[in-house]
């Protein structure tokens, strides 16, 4: 946007994702390493962890993971007992601003709702997953994905999907004022003022 107008895009839906993911479009963050991330994940390897990342989610916050039980065809809270072998994963919704809020699970013995971006990017991960950022860096995401700001297309082996490929951006919750762009703003000459004014849309700083 221009100088002190802030553009908020609209990226709930996985085409306008993608194509804002990949689009080459400069931006304000656009030169950091974590503006573009790639990963891959193998379904047989998150199969073999997503069992206890959900339980122990779900002893935290049993709102939050949610099963699908077919008598009520809803999602209800219950203690997880089996994902089984992941037959498919899917972003289920976005926020506003393209960040993954809801991500939909289907395996063998069970489908289930993961709700909340911090619980997505808890799922997404192995413990063995490394990023590739845009610098040709790579970084161990441990036990939580760099974000939730990211799209997934599906490998396949043969007939059956083997992994996924997630490209995202960023790094953290996606909300509010990004570090990076912020910098590059003030290095463009911007004052704090319109910084915030950048980032937060309508809002106005007083004395």
């Amino acid at each position: 946007g221009e100088k002190g107008v802030a553009t908020t895009l609209e990226l709930q839906e996985d085409g306008a994702m993608h194509e804002f993911l990949y689009g080459k479009e400069e931006t304000y963050d656009s030169r950091s390493p974590w503006y573009r991330w790639q990963t891959f994940l193998s379904l047989k390897a998150l199969s073999g962890t997503v069992d206890e990342v959900l339980r122990t989610r779900y002893s935290a916050v049993p709102e939050q993971i949610l099963t699908y039980e077919a008598a009520s065809d809803s999602f209800v809270s219950k203690e997880i007992k089996e994902v089984g072998t992941i037959e498919q994963i899917r972003v289920y919704e976005r926020g506003k601003g393209g960040v993954a809020t809801k991500l939909l699970l289907v395996g063998s013995e069970g489908v289930f709702l993961v709700k909340n971006e911090y619980h997505v990017r808890a799922v997404l991960t192995d413990g063995e997953t490394k990023a590739a950022l845009q610098n040709d860096d790579s970084y161990a995401c441990g036990n939580l994905l760099p974000s939730a700001f990211f799209t997934i297309e599906v490998t396949q082996s043969g007939e059956s999907v083997s992994g996924i490929k997630l490209t995202g951006g960023g790094f953290g919750h996606g909300v509010g004022m990004s570090q990076n762009g912020a910098k590059n703003l003030a290095n463009l000459g911007y004052d704090a003022t319109d910084i915030l004014e950048f980032y937060y849309e309508g809002c106005q700083v007083k004395q």
